[in-house]
Order: C-alpha cells, then sequence, then structure tokens
C-alpha cells in the first residue's frame, strides 16, 4: 500500500463550495448576502458558530413554513412533477431511441 506524501484535508476543515453554475454565486448564498447587513461574515460565523446557525435556519425555516407553507409546497411540487418528467423523458428517449433518425 502506497502512502502519499501530500497532505490531506485538516480535521474539522469546511471544503470550499463547489462554484455556481455560470461562475457566481449559488442562489442561497447571493440571498443571504441580500438579507444580511453589508459587513457581516456570514460564512465565518456559520463556521465558528454552526449549533446556533442551524438553529437560526431551522427557526427561519418553521417561520417560512408557517407565513407561506402552501405556497411553498406547490412550489416543491411544481419542481418535483418537472424533474420527473424531465427524467421520463430522457429514459424513453434513450429506449425509444427518439433522438435518431
Amino acid at each position: 500500500m502506497a502512502v502519499s506524501s501530500e497532505p490531506g484535508p485538516r480535521r474539522g476543515a469546511v471544503p470550499e463550495p463547489a462554484p455556481a453554475p455560470g461562475g457566481g454565486r449559488g442562489g442561497a448564498e447571493r440571498v443571504i448576502d441580500e438579507v444580511m447587513p453589508e459587513g457581516v461574515e456570514w460564512e465565518r460565523l456559520v463556521q465558528t458558530y454552526p449549533l446556533p446557525a442551524l438553529a437560526a435556519a431551522a427557526a427561519a425555516g418553521f417561520w417560512l413554513g408557517l407565513r407561506h407553507g402552501r405556497a411553498l409546497l406547490a412550489a416543491a411540487g411544481a419542481f418535483a412533477s418537472r424533474q420527473a418528467a424531465r427524467g421520463v423523458r430522457e429514459v424513453l428517449g434513450e429506449e425509444l431511441d427518439l433522438g435518431a433518425d
């Protein structure tokens, strides 16, 4: 068994997030950046205080569910339906060879 001389990730180190499509920040990061006051480094706070950050996110999700639950369920259902339809089209397209002449 070969041992690599390259150092591995530090224990407890948080990996860098994958870049969002198009090279910009992802949707969640953009929303948080807009909501948080300017100058607050929320990513560092989440890394430093993960449990309070998780509790705050859970409380925000609970509040959103109470206020906008029906709309969120409708949006999630529509998204799931589109994804399922895309998957079915891909499977049927491969099995029936719809793309070839």
